[in-house]
């Protein structure tokens, strides 16, 4: 019954002074709008890196040895020969899962990319039809080729004049962007094979997989060990993190515009509330003196006017927060990124409009309340 006496004491005064609400009201949303498009717009960021995290691999790098002196150059080819590199990579395989790789480019645009066997499980590429590469395929013509090519080639396939058996084709997969070429475009041999189609001085990209440790700890330790075996100190890592980095720097500008704005705003509203304040007051002296003469006490004047205030900021609140998603999903589909509805922005709109109403309101209304009701009647 109290909240039914409020809403329709809220609707005579808007009847009354309809355009100052107004003005009242649009500079509280906006300023509301910019707080909830800013909390909209951190938490679809943070869900968005998770996503992107979760889905390149939080715990997997790519990373190219970049020997920079000739002494790192010969070290490097000395010890990174490509008939050798993979037992090496398998007496890590307690600490770390290492996958060299080398891509090419052929005749007719064909990107081949010579690996060992355990790239597909490694980067979960599903196999439609045929079988992965086994370890034993490493000195056989033998092929896996992404969807992609499957009906250009059919079941054999011609590298520099030597014929390869198709022995898989990958089912459709995203490309990952950490990787220089598209699975679905690529063909798959094994490592020798490639080294005796074209001349690879060494290899010297390998994807790298923490199994028992977290992604920093494995890059120290890839590090560590290719130093210490290789001698080369110069590496180059790719890894998930890039993306979330990218993300932030992304909406780094529109997260500051929406801070000043959400300030600017909110302090003018704040303003446009005291304004509102005083000329409510001004305007309703008899009335004041009246209630104060019937028996009102000063609190139940002061609790009048700043619950019409409240009551004020929470309708410019609600306008405020569904105009801050409706920014929020137009900037996260300008930036690609996938939009996400939460409910934090309310959880933080309507107290700071309440907030911000109660912080501008108590000065006049405490005013208000300490009036002489005989001084207000004889105004």
């Amino acid at each position: 019954m109290m909240f039914k006496y409020w809403l329709k004491e809220g609707w005579d005064l808007f009847r009354f002074y309809r355009l100052r609400l107004l003005l009242s009201l649009a500079s509280i949303m906006v300023g509301i709008g910019a707080v909830s498009a800013l909390c909209s717009i951190n938490q679809i960021v943070a869900i968005n890196s998770e996503a992107v995290l979760a889905k390149y691999g939080s715990s997997r790098f790519i990373t190219t040895l970049t020997p920079m002196t000739l002494v790192e150059k010969k070290q490097a080819e000395q010890h990174l020969k490509v008939g050798s590199i993979g037992d090496w990579c398998w007496q890590q395989r307690h600490e770390l899962t290492i996958i060299p790789y080398m891509v090419s480019t052929f005749k007719s645009d064909k990107i081949v990319v010579g690996t060992i066997n355990g790239i597909e499980k490694h980067l979960q590429w599903p196999i439609a039809q045929g079988r992965a590469l086994h370890r034993l395929d490493e000195k056989s013509k033998v092929a896996v080729i992404g969807q992609g090519l499957a009906a250009k080639l059919g079941a054999t396939l011609s590298l520099e004049g030597q014929y390869f058996e198709v022995v898989g084709i990958l089912a459709p997969v995203e490309p990952n962007p950490l990787l220089e070429f598209d699975p679905n475009q690529a063909i798959f041999i094994g490592i020798e094979m490639l080294a005796r189609l074209k001349a690879i001085p060494f290899v010297d990209s390998f994807i790298v997989q923490a199994d028992h440790t977290t992604l920093s700890d494995a890059q120290h330790i890839f590090k560590t060990k290719v130093r210490a075996w290789f001698g080369i100190q110069s590496l180059f890592i790719r890894d998930a993190t890039l993306f979330a980095q990218v993300l932030h720097k992304q909406v780094n500008m529109t997260v500051k515009m929406l801070k000043m704005i959400a300030l600017t705003t909110l302090l003018l509203g704040m303003l446009s509330i005291i304004n509102l304040l005083v000329i409510l007051i001004d305007e309703r002296k008899k009335e004041i003196g009246l209630r104060l003469a019937l028996g009102a006490t000063p609190w139940a004047v002061f609790w009048q006017f700043l619950r019409e205030i409240t009551f004020l900021c929470c309708f410019g609140a609600i306008g405020g927060i569904v105009f801050g998603h409706l920014a929020a999903y137009i900037i996260v589909m300008k930036l690609g990124l996938t939009y996400h509805f939460g409910w934090f922005s309310w959880v933080v709109g309507l107290p700071v409009s309440m907030l911000m109403g109660i912080f501008a309101g108590i000065i006049p209304t405490l005013f208000a309340a300490q009036l002489h009701p005989v001084k207000l009647l004889n105004s």
